[in-house]
């Protein structure tokens, strides 16, 4: 589940402008994982429009409270970080 999201808007994106995403893991927890993620214009690479922070948790999905991040799933983060 998305935790939190705090977006920071720089530059504006023109109609039919090529873009640019990337989408970098951050923090690992036990329970939750941190993505910093931007946007940029790219005709002009380097040129920022967006930034943002987002913060996911795991769930049970019993009953939607938080739970540890499976074993096998957290080691696979960790490998590919």
């Amino acid at each position: 589940m998305v935790r939190s999201v705090e977006v920071q808007f720089v530059k504006p994106a023109r109609f039919n402008d090529a873009l640019q995403v990337t989408a970098e893991l951050a923090h690992v927890k036990r329970a939750s994982m941190t993505f910093e993620q931007r946007i940029l214009r790219a005709a002009e690479p380097g040129e920022l429009l967006c930034t943002a922070t987002i913060r996911v948790a795991c769930l049970a999905a019993a009953h939607f409270s938080p739970c540890p991040i499976p074993d096998h799933l957290l080691q696979r983060i960790k490998d590919d970080a």
